[in-house]
């Protein structure tokens, strides 16, 4: 009988137990082995998940006119911003009128953590060039 293990491991085990034992033993080495290997993926795994930063959102919501919707669509996207939600409504236009629809829409992007790392750090910057102060 072809046991797959060489004469070597077999002796590693020791010579006073018989053939069946020694396949027994091996076999219960192999599953170590690979309960083991199991057990440290798994733990990388959990590992990652728990300190891998998890991604934060920045949401925004605009009033867009149907005259304005391609072009500012256009602008939003090139910014980052996509979109999560829309609703139809009526009167969005600039004059109050309520003559012009348009579309309430929610926005959102990944918070940059640069950004705010630099928000916490100097707050009378980031304050300053917001409110469009130099």
């Amino acid at each position: 009988m072809s046991s797959g293990y060489t004469d070597t491991q077999i002796s590693s085990i020791g010579y006073s137990r018989s053939p069946e034992q020694l396949m027994k033993t091996l076999a219960a080495r192999s599953q170590a082995k690979a309960i083991i290997a199991l057990l440290f993926f798994l733990s990388i795994v959990a590992l990652w998940n728990i300190f891998q930063p998890r991604r934060q959102w920045e949401y925004r919501t605009e009033t867009i006119s149907d005259t304005a919707f391609a072009s500012r669509m256009e602008n939003l996207g090139r910014d980052g911003w996509e979109l999560v939600t829309s609703r139809r409504i009526a009167g969005a236009g600039k004059s109050g009128d309520g003559t012009e629809a348009g579309n309430e829409m929610v926005f959102k992007r990944p918070k940059h953590l640069g950004q705010e790392l630099i928000k916490f750090m100097f707050p009378q910057i980031t304050s300053d060039s917001e409110s469009g102060r130099h």
